[in-house]
């Protein structure tokens, strides 16, 4: 408990920091957008965190992210879906899609600013110190996905197909980065669900989360499992988390934890993969409580 306690006194800290130095760094601004030194300068001064709302969007993504913490090891999993709604209307409606899993990873190198590195580490390193919480609890992305997902008409993608596709994941990372850094290319555009909470109905934006929401019903987390990059590179981190599903010695080895994982991150009872996004299923699902989440000391 004393690391717990640790984790959220630095956070504390880095947050109030933030916010008393905040004004002195710019806002979001269009790189995109011609104009003189004069207009650029202008657009810096207008657009002072305290005047614009990536102030909010910051703290949202950290007060959420701290709460599915909570709700995680206090096993108060019946909470999860009312945080995970909540955040759909707060990041998703009310920020117009934050975090977007292809522009996060993008914005850190395109646009050199303190908000931006922030949102996009927030998520990085709780998964580095206690799993993918942002993924299960928070992304509104994702989100939308688990809630569109009707387990009566899923369909399981076979054992084979379903372990190669989960790599290319990395490979939509990786050309994400070099589009970005080569050519300075972004593809907002090409994010499910992200013309649903812009409200921006372009063709293309429409017919990707129109694809994504049908095989939503059948299959789930398709976009999550599949195809996000900011998943993978979360996926990745928590391949070193310090918090994971760990079992007992009650546990009988039923496998009611295999059949009941959702993102098919557990193939052995206690041994999960990083595709856990740690939303407390198989925790839920064990007669014997012998799943819990704790850290490697305890």
């Amino acid at each position: 408990m004393k690391n717990i306690r640790r984790f959220f006194l630095v956070v504390l800290v880095i947050f109030f920091t933030y916010i008393l130095f905040a004004d002195s760094f710019p806002g979001d601004l269009d790189f995109n957008l011609p104009g003189s030194q004069t207009q650029i300068q202008d657009q810096v001064q207008q657009s002072s965190y305290w005047k614009h709302d990536l102030l909010w969007k910051t703290l949202a993504v950290g007060g959420l992210s701290a709460i599915g913490i909570w709700i995680t090891l206090r096993r108060a999993f019946k909470y999860r879906k009312v945080l995970m709604i909540v955040s759909i209307a707060i990041l998703g409606f009310l920020f117009g899609g934050v975090l977007c899993p292809v522009t996060t990873v993008q914005n850190v190198l395109f646009k050199y600013e303190t908000a931006y590195l922030l949102m996009f580490l927030i998520p990085v390193i709780i998964s580095f110190i206690f799993g993918r919480i942002y993924c299960g609890y928070v992304c509104p992305f994702g989100g939308v996905q688990e809630l569109l997902y009707m387990k009566k008409y899923g369909k399981k993608v076979p054992y084979k197909t379903d372990k190669l596709l989960r790599y290319v994941k990395y490979i939509v990372l990786a050309i994400v980065v070099i589009a970005a850094l080569s050519a300075g290319r972004v593809f907002s555009g090409f994010t499910p669900f992200k013309s649903l909470f812009t409200f921006e109905f372009a063709i293309i934006g429409i017919l990707i989360t129109t694809v994504f929401a049908i095989l939503s019903i059948f299959i789930y987390r398709p976009f999550c499992k599949y195809l996000c990059p900011y998943g993978a590179l979360m996926a990745f981190a928590s391949r070193f988390s310090i918090f994971k599903v760990k079992k007992n010695d009650s546990c009988v080895n039923c496998n009611l934890c295999l059949k009941k994982c959702p993102m098919g991150a557990m193939e052995t009872p206690g041994e999960v993969s990083d595709e856990c996004i740690m939303c407390g299923e198989c925790c839920c699902a064990c007669p014997k409580n012998s799943l819990e989440i704790k850290s490697g000391g305890d």
